[in-house]
């Protein structure tokens, strides 16, 4: 089964852990990630002209990662044997630190109780063996509590977003970034944190968010950039919290 193939992938995740919502979710980021080059995705969140490319070292630093959803399956392992079906290869599931904390807060849930984990995917671009379709699948370990999250996040993909691992991210090179994505993007901090549990790029993963107003272009998603790095910058993740440097 090709997951390029969106009617196939909502027809057979409906058997495989996900409703028809979300099976079609799920299709149609990885369509979209089959379908656009990295670059055309990183023009898409800086909104750059049609045509345009971000330009300059800093951008030229910055590899696609992954493009994220958050899905709510009935059955978590279902939807593993589905995406092994379909061709990924499925990386460890990991315990969600930073989105686990902002759905929490944003719907006055208890973390201690709502608890949420991380499922990476991988497979070999159908159309372009040398690069990889990447995703990241977050998902609540009891699907069924607290509707109203489910149907908020359906509804606005609010922790949506498309990521890009930045070569050698250090303090002051977040802080430059930080300004030019302001500047020319109207591009805004977002959350972020450190996860220990994330070893995908060293030990434990610094994320920071950023989102615009807009969306990425005719699909449902917000303007919304991961940019992440190995390791803890404490002294830029300080900075990320801050509102106005």
């Amino acid at each position: 089964m090709e997951l390029s193939d969106i009617d196939s992938v909502e027809a057979a995740a409906g058997a495989y852990g996900l409703d028809a919502t979300d099976s079609a979710r799920l299709a149609r980021l990885v369509e979209y990630i089959a379908s656009i080059s990295p670059r055309v995705i990183l023009s898409t969140l800086l909104a750059l002209d049609r045509g345009g490319e971000p330009r300059g070292p800093l951008w030229d630093r910055c590899v696609f990662d992954h493009g994220a959803v958050f899905l709510f399956p009935a059955d978590a392992e279902a939807m593993r044997k589905h995406l092994v079906t379909a061709g990924f290869l499925l990386g460890t599931t990991v315990p969600s630190v930073v989105v686990q904390r902002r759905v929490c807060t944003r719907y006055g849930l208890d973390s201690d109780s709502y608890r949420i984990h991380i499922l990476h995917a991988r497979r070999r671009h159908l159309g372009s063996p040398s690069r990889e379709q990447r995703i990241e699948i977050f998902f609540p370990v009891a699907s069924a509590a607290h509707l109203w999250a489910r149907e908020d996040e359906r509804r606005h993909n609010r922790e949506t977003h498309f990521a890009f691992a930045v070569e050698g991210l250090d303090s002051s090179t977040y802080l430059t970034m930080r300004r030019e994505l302001a500047e020319s993007a109207g591009m805004v901090p977002d959350g972020g944190g450190f996860n220990p549990h994330d070893r995908n790029h060293g030990p434990g993963c610094s994320t920071f968010y950023f989102t615009g107003p807009g969306t990425m272009g005719e699909h449902p998603w917000p303007r919304r950039l991961e940019l992440l790095c190995g390791g803890r910058l404490e002294s830029a993740l300080a900075a990320h919290s801050t509102p106005r440097l």
